[in-house]
């Protein structure tokens, strides 16, 4: 009987936070007191992991980058931005809130395991010629 395949498992959360911070960001740099420019979510604890997490994703192949419909795999990048929000929570340490975290220690968990399994996975195609890891990834 074949081996199943790991699946990768991401927590939706950190997207729904994303947005929810894209709906309430205010309608011009003037409402948020010059903070953010018009468009942006208010700059947060929170918006700067976000923008790690999707960079990772993005970086896994997971969903496409900015400019178009093509997916890509990018471990460096993947590496570098998971390596980038553990020196933030090295950095942060005794300054955030349990909240802040514990959000900080979930994601970088599940950024982590995906990172992983997609190594396991491209380690496996290159010893045994399996199948590659997702449909139409292209390996940068």
């Amino acid at each position: 009987m074949p081996e199943e395949e790991p699946k990768i498992f991401i927590d939706e959360d950190w997207k729904s936070e994303v947005q929810r911070e894209r709906d309430q960001a205010p309608e011009t740099a003037e409402d948020a007191g010059g903070a953010a420019p018009e468009g942006l979510p208010e700059p947060s604890f929170s918006a700067i992991v976000n923008n790690f997490a999707a960079q990772t994703m993005m970086a896994l192949g997971a969903m496409p980058g900015a400019g178009g419909d093509e997916v890509f795999v990018d471990l460096h990048q993947a590496q570098f931005c998971i390596a980038s929000l553990a020196i933030l929570r090295e950095k942060t340490e005794g300054n955030l809130d349990e909240e802040e975290l514990k959000y900080l220690d979930e994601v970088l968990g599940q950024l982590a395991k995906a990172f992983e399994m997609l190594m396991r996975e491209f380690e496996a195609q290159e010893q045994g010629g399996a199948e590659a890891p997702g449909d139409g990834l292209k390996l940068h």
